[in-house]
């Protein structure tokens, strides 16, 4: 699919749980591995999203969407920065709870 890889993170155990791939500027696709999902054969009736990522310019992007959340009374997780990425983020989930995040790669 001529994807670039932007992002990976491996457990302690050595799997992958954490990847981004980028194909045109402004479009990167995670894929993220949970290791207690059902094992089971794929099922097209059964389709799933563990959440959708928007990628945004800058760590003070982030933080302006964190301020539009709140603005709107949107629950939301703050802006959090963690060891697996090399990034920030702010979550939130839609009205079918899907989680829906904007992120920034730190500088």
């Amino acid at each position: 699919m001529d994807l670039t890889p932007i992002r990976e993170f491996r457990g302690s155990d050595g799997r992958m749980v954490d990847a981004a791939l980028a194909h045109v500027p402004g479009f990167v696709l995670g894929l993220v591995s949970h290791n207690d999902a059902v094992k089971a054969l794929f099922d097209e009736m059964r389709p799933g999203l563990d959440h959708l990522e928007f990628l945004v310019p800058s760590v003070e992007d982030v933080q302006l969407w964190a301020n539009r959340l709140d603005e709107f009374g949107i629950q939301n997780s703050g802006v959090k920065s963690f060891d697996h990425t090399a990034g920030v983020t702010v979550t939130f989930r839609d009205p079918d709870n899907i989680q829906l995040e904007f992120y920034a790669l730190k500088p």
